[in-house]
């Protein structure tokens, strides 16, 4: 019988698994078959450990024990490949699960392997946002049912009030949404009772109330000061009626009957007044009533030409 051509690696021990020390002499060609567990892959193992990087420097210290090459030699003089289940779950893969097309090399499948984990990421994150979208669509729908319930109990609460004062709500009369958006500006509200609110009401929409231009806004104060009788605002506008006299006329209400008297009999040759038989003292004009009557009949006079003054553009008042 012809001897067997000797392998290049001349004696695999295996010590592992439930194999101690069993030592396998290998040929050219061998071929091992058995039941799972026999040996098998940790054969194919043994053999893949010795490979080594290409250009790798030669280290016998390096070698694995295990595997022995013939006399002379080590595993950096070849090229060791190995076929097996491990090389395929690394190096060949089917893409996207499509039959008869596969990815092959181990950077393709690490590529693939992080491109799936990457999808599967992002499935995660689309799931997450839908997720969010549908909350943020269940609040909006909140926000508006609320919205439409504070509207109605605005305008149905109300209903009373507003119909009892037609005339505060121009321009939101007909128009809930308004309506509630004003209510809804309010920062506090205050409590009036519907006495007061009526009054109030009387007053500020009085079909028969007058209305009152605005006070004109000066421009140049300077030119006042050239207005005939512009000192009357410098004079407080109380009586100067505060004497005894005075006091003593208003009590007994005969204001009117002393300025007729005056008026009537001022000049009669004695001098005398026939209310009282007396001559008038010099500062009578000042002390009495009328002092105050003739002091705004003044002013009132005064007054009027400073506003037609002002009307006629003879000073700047924009």
């Amino acid at each position: 019988m012809n001897e067997k051509q000797p392998s290049a690696i001349e004696k695999i021990t295996l010590s592992e698994a439930t194999y101690h020390g069993c030592d396998v002499m290998p040929t050219f060609i061998n071929f091992f078959f058995g039941n799972n567990g026999v040996g098998k892959t940790t054969i194919a193992r043994l053999i893949k450990s010795c490979r080594k990087s290409p250009n790798a420097p030669s280290d016998p210290s390096a070698e694995n024990p295990n595997v022995a090459f013939s006399q002379g030699r080590t595993s950096a003089d070849y090229n060791i490949l190995v076929y097996n289940q491990d090389f395929i779950d690394a190096n060949i893969q089917r893409y996207n699960e499509l039959p008869g097309v596969f990815t092959m090399n181990e950077h393709n499948i690490t590529t693939q392997n992080e491109i799936a984990e990457d999808k599967k990421k992002k499935k995660e994150i689309d799931d997450s946002i839908a997720a969010l979208k549908e909350k943020v669509t269940a609040n909006n729908a909140a926000v508006q049912t609320a919205e439409n319930d504070f509207k109605n109990n605005c305008w149905n609460n109300s209903k009373n009030i507003r119909e009892a004062f037609p005339f505060t709500q121009e321009g939101f009369r007909k128009d809930k949404k308004k309506f509630a958006n004003k209510i809804f500006e309010q920062d506090a509200a205050e409590r009036h009772s519907i006495e007061e609110l009526q009054n109030l009401y009387n007053t500020a929409f009085d079909p028969n109330a007058r209305t009152y231009p605005l006070l004109y806004v000066p421009k140049n104060c300077d030119a006042f000061d050239t207005i005939p009788g512009i000192e009357l605002l410098n004079t407080p506008i109380n009586s100067t009626a505060d004497t005894d006299f005075g006091r003593f006329i208003k009590a007994v209400n005969s204001a009117d009957w002393v300025r007729q008297g005056h008026l009537a009999f001022g000049d009669t040759p004695e001098h005398k007044r026939p209310y009282c038989q007396q001559t008038l003292p010099n500062d009578f004009e000042e002390k009495s009533p009328l002092a105050s009557m003739n002091s705004i009949g003044l002013m009132f006079g005064n007054w009027s030409f400073f506003s037609k003054a002002i009307k006629t553009q003879q000073i700047p008042y924009f």
